[in-house]
């Protein structure tokens, strides 16, 4: 061989940093709603409903008139 072969390796660290906030939680329930295959959008239904069951349960526990978790009466 005429030459000379050098092999570097090149690292570069990349760090990702994902917040989990309630946010990015109803962003991910939407999007199974829209675009999950049915067990998706069942999954994302009983979620609806395990969190609808916690704002109930604190809503009972702290009586905050004119509180912002409270549903809407339409």
């Amino acid at each position: 061989m005429n030459g000379i072969q050098i092999k570097t390796k090149m690292r570069k660290k990349v760090e990702l940093k994902f917040e989990w906030n309630w946010k990015a939680q109803m962003h991910s329930i939407i999007r199974l709603l829209e675009m999950g295959d049915s067990e998706g959008k069942k999954y994302a239904r009983e979620e609806l409903l395990t969190l609808a069951d916690k704002l109930d349960a604190y809503n009972e526990a702290y009586d905050i008139p004119g509180g912002i978790l409270k549903p809407n009466e339409k």
